[in-house]
């Protein structure tokens, strides 16, 4: 429809990534954010194959990657205690684009209201590693975060990224991104959205480097 016209390719051999420096810290979306994007694989049965990440330091930390097992995962270190959560649902259509939505709000009640994953507009089955705190997160804070690869770390992408959008403040379900036309579901004109202080959306539309 005329929405997602553009991506961007990430080489894992060549250590692509983007990365951001937000400035200031947010005070909600250290706890309430949402990151929507369209990913297209190029291999498989890779670990620790991130798309985003940061860390303030080695205690606090947010990462998402897939994993050897084909699962995608939402790490969490919070004070030195890890949270690793991930779907039980397969990525291994390198030739499919899919749709992932990560709805995270820390103040929520229970890890299925804490931690959300929607993949092409279906809220997936979840597997929590442990019990999510009602805690400040390392996102949003002042300090590196990277997109196409882990923070800190050499852990890169290899596929394609379009249309990321991150929401600095609110838990978003995928219908603000996506809808269903005839039967598939595809990215939506987006409209209304509040992205609060650190939030940004990325079409890739610019030209060079």
């Amino acid at each position: 429809n005329g929405v997602a016209t553009q991506s961007l390719r990430f080489s894992r051999g060549s250590s692509h990534y983007l990365s951001r420096d937000q400035g200031s810290a947010s005070s909600s979306g250290r706890k309430v954010f949402t990151l929507s994007f369209w990913v297209k694989r190029a291999n498989l049965s890779i670990g620790d194959c991130a798309i985003f990440g940061v860390q303030t330091d080695g205690n606090n930390r947010v990462y998402v990657r897939w994993e050897t097992d084909d699962t995608f995962k939402v790490y969490f270190a919070i004070g030195g205690t890890a949270y690793d959560s991930g779907t039980t649902m397969k990525f291994r259509d390198t030739s499919a684009w899919y749709h992932i939505v990560i709805a995270v709000d820390m103040d929520a009640s229970g890890n299925t209201n804490k931690l959300k994953i929607y993949v092409n507009g279906t809220n997936q089955p979840v597997s929590y590693g442990a019990t999510l705190p009602t805690a400040d997160t390392a996102m949003n804070s002042t300090s590196l975060h990277t997109l196409g690869k882990k923070d800190g770390a050499s852990n890169f992408l290899d596929g394609y990224l379009s249309e990321v959008n991150f929401i600095d403040g609110t838990a978003l379900d995928p219908t603000s991104f996506g809808e269903t036309k005839n039967g598939v579901w595809i990215p939506k004109a987006i409209s209304g959205l509040t992205y609060g202080t650190n939030g940004f959306r990325l079409e890739f539309k610019q030209t060079g480097t």
